[in-house]
């Protein structure tokens, strides 16, 4: 499925999705850590997504079991979030 990114809201959706995919695959530590994020409230739109970029990165870059489809999401999280900020 791609994801539109098109305000906070679809972030949020897609948090919620990626929470189920970890889930399924027993990957409790980050689904709790994105968990938590999404039940933080935040003082700002750049805060918000700043900090799901931190937990997307780390998910990525850590070594855990996540199909191409997820994978391809994330990065696309990650790209929008970038684009929000101004950045390639």
């Amino acid at each position: 499925m791609k994801w539109p990114f098109n305000d906070l809201k679809d972030f949020r959706d897609f948090s919620i999705y990626v929470i189920s995919e970890l889930e399924s695959e027993n990957e409790t530590i980050f689904s709790k850590e994105l968990k938590g994020w999404s039940n933080t409230g935040f003082s700002s739109p750049s805060e918000f997504l700043g900090e799901l970029r931190i937990i997307l990165n780390t998910i990525l870059n850590e070594h855990i079991k996540l199909n191409d489809e997820l994978r391809e999401n994330i990065r696309d999280a990650i790209k929008a979030i970038n684009k929000a900020f101004g950045q390639n």
